[in-house]
């Protein structure tokens, strides 16, 4: 059986052209009762002016209802459309805090390359010995050749940038607090922003990631998940119509289960 191929760009187009037309139907003559209606001196015929009232309401029902149906299915697409391409744009944040860290760890060897260089340049090995009439020798090697240039070290670089074949991009930043944040953009307007930062407390063994995003619709949440060193959790997460919604798990990496106080919310 063939793979299912979405591609949630066109899925997007379609949602929205697909909305346009059922926000159309509210401005076209004829959609509403009362919207238009004619009249004796307009007609020169009631017998006309009748019929045309009558098919009037007849078709007002049936076109509220189509319209309803396409919003409808406009947001199914649309929905679906964001879903899919916030999945991508997740791991694609991961991808991105990777290579972020890979820079950064790059520079880090450049610059102990340095440092351990610098040492050798300053710390020759000398020795000495006096003979048997008393004579004192002095040596010094260098360590490192005076002529050689040190390794070079470059400034640190916590940005990783790169260019999609869609005609969009992905960017990924690691800021001062050790946090990452990945920007997703597409031509067709769908973004995507994701801070995330991990801690591990050294004493309890706990590990707590915060991860705050800005939707594609515009809206934002933030997810505080604390895992202990059984594999027991709690998340918390904030935004969105339900509010503040807390989960739990319990040792060795169960399914998160809704805490009943959320489940009244």
């Amino acid at each position: 059986m063939p793979d299912l191929v979405l591609d949630y760009a066109l899925l997007r187009k379609l949602g929205t052209q697909v909305k346009e037309v059922s926000e159309k139907f509210d401005q076209a003559n004829g959609t509403k009762y009362g919207a238009f209606k004619l009249s004796y001196e307009t007609t020169g015929c009631n017998a006309l002016d009748y019929e045309m009232e009558d098919l009037q309401v007849t078709w007002t029902d049936q076109l509220d209802a189509g319209k309803k149906e396409m919003a409808a299915f406009a947001e199914v697409c649309l929905g679906l459309a964001q879903a899919w391409f916030e999945t991508d744009a997740q791991a694609a944040a991961e991808i991105g805090a990777q290579n972020a860290n890979y820079l950064i760890a790059e520079y880090e060897q450049r610059k102990a390359a340095r440092e351990q260089a610098q040492w050798l340049k300053d710390h020759p090995y000398r020795w000495s010995f006096t003979d048997h009439t008393g004579k004192t020798y002095e040596y010094t090697i260098d360590l490192w050749d005076p002529d050689r240039p040190l390794p070079e070290v470059g400034a640190p670089n916590g940005d990783y940038f790169q260019n999609t074949p869609d005609g969009g991009s992905v960017h990924t930043k690691i800021n001062p607090d050790g946090s990452a944040t990945t920007w997703v953009n597409r031509p067709d307007g769908m973004n995507y922003a994701q801070t995330s930062n991990t801690v591990r407390d050294e004493n309890t063994g706990v590990v707590t990631n915060t991860t705050s995003v800005v939707h594609a619709d515009g809206s934002t949440d933030s997810t505080v998940t604390k895992i202990n060193p059984d594999g027991s959790g709690s998340m918390v997460v904030t935004g969105g119509e339900d509010g503040p919604v807390s989960y739990s798990r319990g040792p060795g990496g169960t399914e998160w289960v809704k805490d009943p106080a959320s489940e009244d919310e």
